[in-house]
């Protein structure tokens, strides 16, 4: 009997870690594209800021910092605190190195990462035409690798979860 119960347990362990699994890769999936429609969202904020209110470069990145994902709130603040010291750096340096410490490798894909890298040419023109064109050529940039993430995250979400639960099941079988 107590060995019933046992294995009884060790399977719905182990399906409840094959789901898991699915679950955690879905969940990678909608990060990447929650992410890089905050980057999106931050962009649309930074043009409103800069070009129309005509906020300084580091008093509108700790605007904009306080509000959205934990990632991006932190990237933002980097960035704000390096251009108030006025640390003699570039600000696409500063940019960098605030998405490089940031955000965390996994956070972005590889290829991702380098659209989110060079947000700074937008932020970093006194042309205000200028500067409004390119942060909407950023922002349209940004706007379709969001919408190609959406897009697999919705074809592949249920795919990882099914998937998952399979393996589990698969490996309760294996092990019986």
């Amino acid at each position: 009997m107590v060995w019933l119960a046992v294995r009884t347990a060790g399977i719905f362990l182990i399906f409840a870690a094959g789901s898991f699994l699915g679950d955690a890769m879905e969940y990678g999936l909608k990060r990447q594209w929650l992410i890089l429609r905050e980057f999106c969202e931050l962009l649309r904020y930074m043009e409103r800021e800069m070009v129309v209110h005509h906020t300084p470069l580091d008093e509108a990145l700790r605007l904009a910092a306080g509000s959205g994902m934990r990632e991006i709130r932190e990237v933002l603040e980097y960035a704000a605190d390096r251009v108030e010291r006025q640390e003699g750096a570039s600000f696409q340096e500063i940019w960098e190195d605030a998405v490089t410490c940031c955000l965390k490798d996994g956070v972005l894909r590889a290829g991702n990462r380098e659209p989110v890298c060079d947000i700074w040419t937008a932020f970093c023109n006194q042309d205000t035409v200028m500067q409004k064109t390119m942060l909407e050529k950023q922002e349209s940039h940004l706007a379709g690798l969001c919408r190609d993430a959406e897009q697999e995250y919705r074809a592949k979400a249920g795919l990882y979860r099914r998937l998952g639960a399979a393996g589990g099941v698969f490996l309760i079988i294996l092990l019986l």
